[in-house]
């Protein structure tokens, strides 16, 4: 369905009783695996401008928004993406803190950026039951759903940890498009590599 002008600018009031932390480490730094970027950049039409969600030693983009920018308005992405411009390919792997906004609240972000006129290719939690997946990933143009669950990267570290404790979904939302989205699923291929199963 192509998106008639009319999507929806609102943001969601935090929802009360979520756990603050949707994962096991309590941590919101972790690193997106190069190989996923990689095919990330395959299926959104190439290397990304801006990374919504990083640290400056993990950024997947040439410009990136987080905790450690010089500029202070680069800080929170939340808080300043009005100055994004049209055409522009968004990256994130958003931090899945309630402190750090919340999965609706980025989601809705995202959608509205594709309204306009921005492509968003996000990371997230592939957690169909949330508000987020009903309200917001159901306007996205393609889901990409990973066949086993990821290993994200320590930025300390620079290694992999154990798997994550849910499945991860890659969504792509891109500007005149307005859902449902086609659905996709994603494995290793010979090389190793992640490819869209035939």
């Amino acid at each position: 369905m192509e998106c008639d002008g009319d999507c929806r600018w609102l943001r969601p009031a935090p929802r009360s009783g979520v756990p603050a932390v949707l994962h096991a480490t309590g941590k919101d730094d972790w690193a997106t695996p190069p190989d996923v970027v990689a095919f990330a950049e395959s299926v959104s039409g190439g290397a990304f401008d801006v990374d919504a969600a990083a640290l400056r030693s993990t950024a997947k983009a040439r410009d990136y928004y987080g905790p450690d920018h010089v500029d202070l308005g680069r800080r929170d992405f939340l808080q300043a993406y009005w100055g994004i411009t049209l055409g522009t390919r968004v990256w994130c792997n958003p931090p899945y803190s309630r402190a750090a906004g919340g999965l609706e609240v980025w989601c809705s972000t995202f959608y509205t950026l594709a309204c306009m006129g921005v492509q968003v290719t996000a990371l997230i939690f592939a957690r169909t039951e949330t508000l987020a997946w009903h309200e917001y990933v159901a306007h996205a143009a393609d889901v990409y759903f990973f066949k086993s669950r990821l290993s994200f990267v320590d930025p300390v570290t620079g290694k992999k940890r154990h798997p994550a404790p849910a499945p991860s979904a890659l969504v792509v939302w891109r500007p005149g498009y307005d859902g449902p989205p086609r659905y996709h699923h994603v494995r290793r291929g010979p090389t190793g590599a992640w490819e869209v199963s035939p």
